[in-house]
């Protein structure tokens, strides 16, 4: 870190000069003028220890005193106290933090290192950020808790009183916060070779951050937001009014369609953070509600006509004994007698823990979708074998199975709800990402056609053998007309 200049009269350094551009290009151009503006706002603030700058005059710098008063009080006082630190020590200059001033090269560089860092920069913003103690023999590990537990309880401050929940009328428990903290936390326990177990070293705080984005994501967006000036953006409540949801960075998705006035959701921030996080790019802006048992129905019926044809899925159940589980589907489902999907699913639990279960590489057993057979599973099942799914929706609405005996061998997952064969109280469900093209007349007309149809040299060949088609004008028009349950709902 640039410390070559140590006095007073020249504080910003040739080497500090060079370390304030190379951070300041790891911004864009929108995001570079915000964060200058912000530097900006904090020196105009009055500070009864230091004369105001005059509005003509160039700033050269902000107190502690201004910096709390711009912050006001969104971050916890011992952070805001090592953050301040953290600036106006690039700076190389030694003072009392009260003495400090922080120019705008030492402020543009510790906040390009805490949000765009690289893994060891963040990982010595991280450890400053959590404790005052001497860290050469190690770092405790309930002060990296604590931090990971301000995070996040002020990340969920600042999304409320900055306006930025994107559409999200839910919050957390003290208890779904800590879920959240000990699923961050595990990496932590299983980094640990010390043989004090309450103490990791700061190699191991950076593999830690290595293997968990999630932090890192947090002390961004904090960081972030903890500075920025910028209005929350007006975003629409229903999917099908276009805007551009990618104009303020958030770790959150946009909540579409949802009628809060009638429903509650299962998921609260926390959770919403974690699946967020698994999911592919293009599906993390948007987020649009499609079903709730108690909204819609206990159909499974209603249930499917309402996430059919919608593109990637999240199911959410809460069963009898109040465990809460779920699964992601990465295409469209489709009725049929195997196993379809990608490797892109996954199954996730968040009550009574954390936890998301990715694909194992073992076999391609995804998902699975039928109803109204005799011979074959009926309902919604991902991972594992029939009759032994590891998330699994019966057409008997309200029952399902989650079978984990030792683990699912699609995902990696254990049992998921409280009984191995459970009923449940509520399913939700949300498509993810944009609504999926409405197919064109051609391409409805396409999906129509029968492979003979395509290819006349097969059907010639099958007449000439006296094994010409027999369904010739018996087609249905739609070709899952056999299933009477779906074809009796009404129209959405």
């Amino acid at each position: 870190m640039g410390t070559s200049g140590s006095r007073a009269s020249n504080p910003v350094t040739g080497g500090l000069k060079a370390e304030f551009q190379a951070c300041l290009a790891l911004f864009n151009s929108v995001e570079q003028q915000e964060l200058l503006d912000s530097f900006e706002a904090i020196c105009s603030q009055e500070d009864p220890d230091r004369p105001t700058v005059k509005a003509a005059t160039t700033p050269s710098g902000f107190t502690l005193n201004q910096y709390k008063k711009f912050i006001s009080d969104t971050l916890p006082d011992d952070i805001a106290l090592r953050l301040f630190n953290q600036m106006w020590l690039h700076q190389g200059i030694f003072k009392r933090p009260e003495e400090a001033v922080v120019s705008k090269e030492a402020f543009i560089v510790t906040l390009g290192k805490a949000m765009r860092g690289t893994n060891e920069e963040q990982c010595h913003i991280a450890i400053a950020l959590s404790t005052d103690k001497d860290t050469t023999k190690g770092i405790y590990r309930e002060d990296i808790k604590k931090l990971v537990a301000d995070l996040l309880a002020t990340y969920e401050r600042l999304l409320e009183v900055r306006g930025h929940k994107r559409g999200w009328k839910v919050s957390a428990t003290e208890e779904q916060n800590q879920r959240f903290i000990n699923y961050i936390m595990k990496e932590v326990i299983e980094e640990s070779s010390s043989d004090n177990p309450s103490v990791i070293t700061e190699s191991e705080v950076q593999s830690w951050l290595h293997h968990t984005a999630m932090f890192q994501l947090l002390l961004t967006h904090v960081t972030y937001l903890s500075v920025s000036q910028a209005k929350p953006e007006q975003l629409p409540e229903r999917s099908d009014v276009s805007a551009d949801l990618s104009m303020q960075p958030s770790l959150l998705p946009v909540a579409q369609d949802i009628p809060w006035d009638q429903t509650t959701s299962l998921l609260d921030i926390p959770s919403v953070l974690l699946i967020n996080r698994h999911l592919p790019h293009q599906l993390k802006l948007q987020w649009r509600f499609l079903y709730s048992s108690s909204v819609h129905g206990a159909s499974f019926a209603t249930f499917l006509s309402h996430i059919r044809d919608s593109g990637p899925i999240l199911l959410i159940v809460k069963d009898s004994k109040g465990h809460v589980f779920g699964s992601f589907v990465s295409d469209s489902l489709e009725l049929g007698p195997s196993f379809v999907g990608s490797a892109q699913c996954f199954l996730f639990q968040l009550s009574p823990s954390l936890g998301v279960f990715e694909t194992s590489g073992r076999n391609e057993h995804y998902l699975y979708l039928n109803i109204d057979q005799q011979t074959l599973p009926n309902g919604l099942g991902m991972g594992g074998q029939f009759g032994h799914f590891g998330f699994h929706l019966s057409q008997d609405f309200g029952k399902g199975h989650s079978k984990g005996t030792p683990k699912c061998t699609t995902y990696e997952s254990p049992q998921l709800s409280a009984e191995e064969e459970f009923e449940f109280d509520v399913l939700e469900a949300w498509a993810l990402g944009p609504p999926p093209r409405a197919p064109t007349q051609e391409e409805a007309e396409e999906a129509k056609t029968s492979i003979l149809d395509k290819d006349p040299e097969a059907q010639a060949i099958l007449e000439m053998v006296g094994r010409g088609r027999k369904s010739e004008g018996l087609r249905e028009a739609d070709a899952t007309a056999d299933i009477p349950e779906v074809h009796e709902l009404p129209p959405m």
